[in-house]
This record gives structure tokens, C-alpha cells and sequence, in this order.
């Protein structure tokens, strides 16, 4: 069987010219869509649509949370023929393997590239085409990585199992502790900058003072108290360190042994 070569050709439509055009070699069997002319009667005003993005499910993986989230997306058409024929209008959609076509379901052809959908247009009345699509997508974060506002989040998320909120809650009241330690060595430490700050004009004073005078005495004493200030404060810090490395290592431990989902 022959192949028709390329080149330029003429379009008829009911004997009447209506247009020219050019294509590649064609193998017997095979077609191609043409481009040869503007259809003025023929209006197509295309609307694209966008939804927020949905929590489709959540697991948790060694303390590593594993959210899969739907995405969604498409265009409505609107086919206004303002001919005196009914008219068979064949509209192209880009075909992204990511996205999986949702509406409707059986395009009229598919290329690697096109969905092509027929819409059947009547003279004065208004056709409509909606394409839709989704797809989805699995993220991984660390829950000690989210902050509380965000594990209130998907622990109020009906996508989300009983045992990873419960799980979820005690990341919160963990972490709500291990701040709480934190907060109080940061009071320590910074009490004890202060006491170290009047020491240090309290030294600059006793350079300029005699050392026999009752000014020098009162300074000295003064010293000595702030020095055992110092020491407790310093205890209670060092205490802080280590309930709070402590706090860290428990939580750390019980998030790699946290699997649920």
C-alpha cells in the first residue's frame, strides 16, 4: 500500500473550499488532525479550576510521618456555535502522566501528548465539556520536626487513625515538657549573667576602695554571698541539662520505635 506524501493540500466541505493546509507522510491506516482554516462560528471559552489540596491519609514510620495528599485540578468549556449546523467540535487537553483523568472518562482519542474530547455543539445553544484530574503525592517530616500548631492540625484531620493522633498527643506533652526544662535553665542562666555582671562593677569598686574600709568589708561580703548564689544557680543549670537531654533521648527513643498507620 502506498503512503501519501507530504505536502500542501486542499480542503473542501460540502464541495465548497474551505481552506489549505500541509501535512507529513502518512503510513496507510493512520490519521492526523489539519489545521486549514478559522471557524468564526465556533466559540470556545476554556475556565480553569483549582481545589486546596486534600489529606487522603497519614502513617507513621519510626517517628517519620508519611502524608499522602490528593491534588486536583481542570477545565471547564464552554461551546457557543453561533452556525446554522449542528457542528462536532473536538477539543484538545494536555495529557501530563502525573495526573490521572478523572472526567470523563473515555476522552476520544489519546495521544502521548492530548486527550481529545467531542463535544456535539448545537446552533444557539451553549455546550459544555469539564475535565478533571487528580493526583497524588506522599511527603515524609519528622514529628519532632512540626510544631504543636501543626500536630493539632492532622490530630483534628478525620484522615487520621485514632493510634497516630493518641501518638501525635504524646509528641505534643513531650515536647511540651523538654520546652518547659528548657525554659527554666534560660531563667538560671540568665539570673546568673546578672549576678556575674554586679560582681564584676563590685571588683571595679573594691580596685578604687581601701581594703580596711567598712565600703570594701560590705563589698566583700556581698561577693561571697552572690558566689554561692552562683553555685546554686549553677547546680540548678547543670540539673537542667541533664533532665532535658534526658527528656530528648526518651522522646527521641520512643519515636524510632513509633510505627502506626
Amino acid at each position: 500500500a502506498l503512503h501519501l506524501l507530504q505536502g500542501p493540500i486542499t480542503v473542501f466541505d460540502n464541495g465548497a473550499y474551505a481552506g489549505d493546509a500541509r501535512i507529513q507522510d502518512l503510513q496507510p491506516g493512520t490519521e492526523r488532525l489539519i489545521s486549514y482554516a478559522m471557524d468564526l462560528g465556533t466559540e470556545v471559552a476554556p475556565t480553569a479550576k483549582s481545589q486546596p489540596q486534600t489529606l487522603v491519609s497519614v502513617r507513621v514510620v519510626k517517628g517519620v510521618m508519611h502524608r499522602t495528599l490528593k491534588y486536583a485540578r481542570g477545565v471547564d468549556y464552554t461551546v457557543k456555535n453561533s452556525g446554522e449546523r449542528a457542528k462536532n467540535v473536538l477539543i484538545e487537553y494536555a495529557h501530563d502522566p502525573n495526573w490521572k483523568l478523572v472526567a470523563p472518562k473515555d476522552p476520544a482519542e489519546t495521544t502521548r501528548d492530548m486527550y481529545r474530547f467531542a463535544v456535539a455543539a448545537e446552533p444557539g445553544k451553549p455546550a459544555e465539556l469539564k475535565v478533571s484530574e487528580e493526583r497524588t503525592a506522599t511527603e515524609q517530616v519528622g514529628l519532632v520536626n512540626l510544631d504543636d500548631n501543626s500536630i493539632r492540625y492532622y490530630i483534628s484531620a478525620d484522615a487520621v487513625g485514632e493510634d497516630v493522633k493518641k501518638a501525635m498527643q504524646e509528641v505534643v506533652r513531650r515536647k511540651q515538657e523538654i520546652a518547659a526544662v528548657v525554659a527554666e535553665r534560660q531563667e538560671s542562666e540568665r539570673q546568673a549573667n546578672v549576678i556575674r555582671q554586679q560582681q564584676e562593677r563590685i571588683r571595679e569598686n573594691l580596685k578604687v576602695l581601701p581594703q580596711d574600709s567598712e565600703l570594701a568589708r560590705t563589698y566583700i561580703k556581698k561577693f561571697a554571698d552572690q558566689e554561692q548564689q552562683v553555685d546554686k544557680l549553677q547546680a540548678a543549670i547543670d540539673a537542667s541539662v541533664a533532665k532535658e537531654n534526658k527528656a530528648r533521648r526518651e522522646l527521641d527513643e520512643y519515636l524510632a520505635n513509633l510505627n502506626l498507620g
